[in-house]
């Protein structure tokens, strides 16, 4: 985070000169307001009587950094919700939004439910145009309880973050353990091709070593009027694979209307266009619409898609064939660092072949949480089972696969690398098919970034 002065927006002086005036007050002995967790009397930070005055002088002043030096001579007053708040505030003015950061994640380690923390980490990412992390944020601290003006201005900020007219852009990336073997380490999803996994080794080359995934995306939204615009978004996918025949990559471009038919609700329908190479090779390609509808309220969020696509697969000329997708996802928010998700999708994926048709049903759950060391801790069941049209190798017969699989991913919140946030993930799933050879257990370790978790 950080940055020109001349490039970002003005900074908060009102609350930042509340802090001070609340500071002050204080010591004048005046009963200070209600903090998300219990601070010390008054009486028990000791000062000189010239401190409040030289401070508010510096402040109006605009010497941040003076009143910033000045407030680290008081070890017990940064120790105050007041005088934690104030010391963040002065960050932000004086563009260490860095260190405000890493000062906020390491309060929320010690009190996951300070939502006041959490909104501030929020406002952070809000001023650098980091929506998706900034949503996540605001809609957990107003879980965990928010006073009613920074309330409102969370959800202001919610509104703004879906009206923004500039392109804004997302990536993250990972590193995966990779043996080389048929049955590694490697997830055969990766080089899925959409929806149908194949997974070859390299004959004879010898090449082993870690698979990179990694993706970016950019998106824009542009209003033709209010509660109406044209959604864009591109997305760029790849993978490295050393131990598999080809890499992979694609992209994918979809844009259409959306119109807004609530303060947080909004219906979609967007056209796109899919494209995806192994090596040098085009493997596919494919167009179809998705119709997307969501809703926020309550400290929950609601969202459906329906989507479908003609995908004209030319690997293995497998040919063409229809996708159809639908899928419904709630997320409730419980405090300012908990979460809970369940998904649910639906699939019925057409091809020539009838040994490469099959519907899937898929199901999972998952739990966010604040854990230890600034880190947030993410655990996540799911299962899912798959029929085919045709068995493979026995006509008249149908194949059947179930699939469960268990994650927990750790990011490190109080490391910022270009406004993501570090992750190692640890993956066990379990394939059980009725025909052996495709019964197979693996797990995985990632290791990445990430721009929620």
């Amino acid at each position: 985070m950080g940055g020109n002065p001349h490039k970002e927006k003005p900074r908060r002086l009102p609350w930042l000169a509340a802090s001070a005036v609340a500071i002050c007050a204080a010591w004048g002995g005046l009963a200070a307001p209600a903090m998300a967790t219990p601070a010390p009397a008054a009486d028990t930070v000791r000062t000189d009587p010239s401190f409040p005055p030289e401070l508010n002088a510096r402040i109006e002043a605009r010497d941040y950094k003076g009143a910033l030096t000045l407030l680290g001579t008081l070890p017990d007053l940064l120790q105050t919700e007041k005088g934690f708040l104030l010391r963040i505030h002065l960050l932000e003015m004086t563009y260490q939004d860095d260190k405000a950061a890493i000062l906020l994640e390491h309060r929320l380690s010690k009190d996951p439910n300070d939502g006041l923390a959490r909104f501030e980490i929020a406002e952070l990412h809000f001023r650098h145009r980091r929506e998706k992390q900034a949503t996540l944020d605001y809609r957990l601290a107003l879980a965990g309880g928010l006073d009613g003006d920074r309330a409102g201005a969370a959800y202001k900020r919610l509104e703004g973050i879906i009206q923004r007219k500039s392109w804004h852009v997302w990536a993250a990336g990972s590193l995966t353990g990779n043996n080389g073997s048929t049955n590694d380490t490697t997830d055969i999803t990766r080089l899925a091709i959409f929806g149908l996994p194949f997974s070859e080794t390299a004959p004879g080359s010898g090449k082993t070593g870690p698979a990179f995934s990694g993706y970016v995306g950019a998106g824009r939204l542009t209003l033709l009027r209010p509660g109406v615009g044209i959604r864009t978004n591109i997305l760029v996918t790849g993978t490295h694979d050393p131990g598999h025949l080809y890499d992979s990559h694609s992209i994918s471009v979809q844009t259409g209307p959306e119109w807004q038919v609530g303060r947080f609700s909004h219906v979609s329908v967007t056209g796109r266009a899919i494209a995806q190479w192994l090596g040098n090779d085009l493997a596919q390609t494919g167009g179809g619409f998705a119709l997307h509808g969501d809703t926020y309220g309550h400290d929950q969020l609601w969202a459906a898609d329906i989507s479908e696509d003609r995908l004209n697969v030319r690997y293995k000329n497998i040919g063409v064939g229809w996708n159809t997708r639908a899928e419904v996802k709630r997320i409730r928010y419980l405090d300012a660092s908990t979460l809970w998700i369940f998904d649910a999708v639906a699939q019925r994926r057409g091809a020539t072949f009838e040994t490469l048709t099959f519907q899937e049903q898929q199901i999972k759950a998952g739990r966010l949480f604040q854990g230890p060391f600034s880190t947030f801790v993410y655990l996540e069941a799911a299962g899912r089972a798959r029929q085919y049209d045709r068995n493979p190798l026995f006509s008249g017969l149908h194949r059947s696969d179930t699939y469960g699989q268990l994650t927990a991913r750790f990011s490190k919140r109080d490391v910022l690398i270009f406004g993501a946030v570090p992750y190692v993930s640890v993956q066990a799933s379990r394939n059980q098919s009725d025909i052996t050879a495709y019964s197979n257990s693996r797990t995985r370790v990632d290791f990445g970034l990430t721009s929620d978790f």
